[in-house]
């Protein structure tokens, strides 16, 4: 029924409802700038505000033949304490991660230490355990490899002991029968395995998060001063790269470089208090993403069996995925900014993630040619996920999106309304990242669209 409903009449009853709950017209100030030729998308942005879209905070950024030609914020990064957003504030990208973990994977894959046709089981022979034994490279990084809910519980705790983690999804039973054809939405779970797999192939048996951040944002991005210098008696310094002791017991000048790709796959200490609070989804919203059909679809999925689909039990698994009452979520806990979960807890600027992003395409692409005529393609075309229960373009951990011509965008969508994708016919890349959290995926955010029609 609801499909059919036009969405023009779904948003003139959230227009109603809101005069009706006295909601008052937002007066937001558009901090950043934007090229000449591309003042629509600044009224666009604009306009995400001033239908009362976008009640807390936002920022869009736009890179154009790699040149930044839009970096776009405004509004609050935490209404509570009436911080406003900045240039440098932080926020919690969601899945829009997996494009950072993907292109870890694909790096390696390009150096020729691992490859996609490889079975999981040449690097990790204790993953084949309970029939995952067939799971490829190319499965596991596809979501493919079955294990998108785990049986056994993931605490914090969990996430940060990478042997344990091992153990648990070795011991995991596939949630389906495991197949090349078939794909199911790895919502968390496919953090935790690129990185047990980027562990064991790496030489250095780094970490995801390390490996991202000392092979592509750093030597990738440009660095640049942040304006942190102090004196200090250092016992240990820590630099970008790693961790080292540097004149140990020495008076030393200490100066903080940031690379334009600041995006955290585990976020140090001393950025916590640049990330944005998060809230979840209030029932205007709620309204407004009733307009979607898809999302109608998928709240129907859930109330016809709420017990016993994938997709609702991936809405709880691990437990601390669900949203509060008060619409609190635990991606505002600053033990979770530690963590490094590939999968859902990247923290970066909208620059940032467009900007890697980029890298995909230009005159030194980060990959080779032929490489990049693996990515630049979905794997499954408009294959039903048995998780999500909708149709989708995946690909080496990566989605697809058709552009005007019908050829194919590259990137992710996230939770809440996250978004970040490529066109490499348009050598054009955008990101937008919020903290007012829409009740539908970045699929179909209505935010998003209005921005990338503009």
């Amino acid at each position: 029924m609801w499909a059919s409903v036009p969405s023009s009449v779904i948003c003139l009853f959230g227009d109603t409802l809101r005069k009706i709950l006295n909601v008052k017209k937002p007066t937001v100030e558009i901090h950043g700038f934007v090229k000449p030729g591309f003042e629509s998308v600044k009224d666009a942005f604009r306009q995400n505000f001033d239908n009362y879209l976008e009640p807390e905070g936002a920022t869009l950024a736009i890179y154009h033949k790699g040149e930044l030609v839009a970096n776009l914020w405004a509004g609050d990064a935490n209404s509570k304490v009436n911080k406003k957003w900045a240039q440098d504030t932080l926020c919690i990208a969601f899945s829009t991660t997996k494009i950072a973990t993907a292109m870890c994977l694909a790096l390696l894959v390009d150096r020729g230490l691992v490859q996609y046709e490889d079975l999981v089981t040449k690097y990790w022979p204790e993953f084949g355990k309970n029939g995952k034994s067939s799971v490829t490279v190319r499965m596991l990084v596809s979501h493919q490899a079955g294990v998108a809910i785990l049986d056994q519980d993931v605490t914090f705790d969990t996430v940060r002991d990478y042997e344990k983690m091992s153990t648990l999804l070795e011991d995991q039973t596939p949630n389906w029968t495991i197949s090349e054809q078939k794909a199911g939405y790895h919502a968390i779970t496919f953090g935790f395995l690129i990185d047990q797999l980027v562990r064991r192939v790496d030489p250095q048996k780094r970490s995801l998060g390390r490996f991202f951040r000392e092979e592509i944002a750093i030597p990738y991005g440009r660095t640049h001063f942040s304006g942190k210098l102090q004196i200090v008696h250092a016992a240990r310094v820590v630099t970008q790269r790693q961790n080292q002791t540097l004149d140990k017991g020495k008076t030393i000048v200490w100066l903080e470089l940031l690379s334009d790709i600041e995006f955290y796959i585990g976020l140090p200490d001393e950025h916590h208090d640049r990330v944005c609070h998060l809230i979840g989804p209030n029932a205007l919203q709620f309204v407004y993403d009733l307009s979607e059909p898809d999302f109608i679809r998928a709240i129907y999925r859930m109330c016809k069996n709420p017990t016993s689909t994938l997709l609702w039990q991936s809405l709880k698994n691990p437990k601390w995925l669900e949203v509060g009452k008060n619409g609190e979520t635990a991606f505002n806990d600053p033990e979770l900014y530690k963590l490094e979960i590939g999968g859902a807890n990247g923290i970066c600027t909208a620059k940032a993630l467009a900007k890697l992003l980029t890298l995909f395409i230009g005159e030194k692409p980060i990959f080779s040619p032929n490489l990049m005529q693996i990515l630049e393609k979905p794997l499954l075309t408009d294959s039903p996920d048995v998780v999500l229960g909708v149709n989708m373009n995946y690909g080496h951990g990566l989605m697809y999106f058709k552009n005007p011509n019908g050829h194919y965008k590259i990137g992710h969508t996230g939770y809440g309304g996250q978004n970040a994708r490529l066109d490499p016919d348009y050598q054009m890349s955008i990101a937008y990242l919020h903290n007012a959290l829409s009740s539908d995926s970045g699929a179909y955010s209505r935010t998003f669209k209005i921005l990338e029609n503009a």
